[in-house]
């Protein structure tokens, strides 16, 4: 049995061929991240209020921060979240970017969704500071 045989045999999936290079990689390569994961925030922008030093998008985030308010929904729909977990079925991971202590304090109807909806998530995406000041919280 010859090595791409043995390889399409291991993993059930066949090898790259001289003459389909690009289609291994579509169908099994590099784009399976595309389905893997989506990363989600309640807010129409991301910002971070952390306040980490070192954090060279920091100057943005305060430029930004006057017209922020327009980004941050004053009620979520039933429609939307139906809209929203329809998308989540068709990835392995949904990915929380949002500042969770500062939604506590600032937005609790955005934390409460977050709560509810908690185990849809993962929490993985978040500055060290961000991770310190949000852990009691978890």
């Amino acid at each position: 049995m010859g090595r791409d045989r043995i390889m399409e045999k291991i993993y059930d999936t066949p090898a790259p061929t001289p003459n389909n290079f690009i289609g291994y990689f579509y169908e099994n390569d590099s784009l399976l991240n595309v389905h893997n994961e989506v990363i989600f925030s309640l807010l129409g922008r991301y910002n971070c209020f952390a306040g980490c030093q070192i954090c060279y998008t920091q100057k943005h985030f305060k430029q930004a921060l006057p017209k922020f308010k327009q980004f941050i929904p004053t009620k979520i729909t039933k429609e939307q979240e139906e809209q929203w977990f329809y998308i989540f079925d068709h990835f392995a991971t949904i990915s929380n970017i949002d500042d969770l202590f500062w939604m506590k304090h600032e937005h609790p109807h955005l934390y409460d969704w977050y709560q509810k909806h908690s185990h849809r998530f993962t929490w993985g995406s978040m500055t060290d500071n961000n991770f310190i000041r949000t852990q009691p919280l978890f």
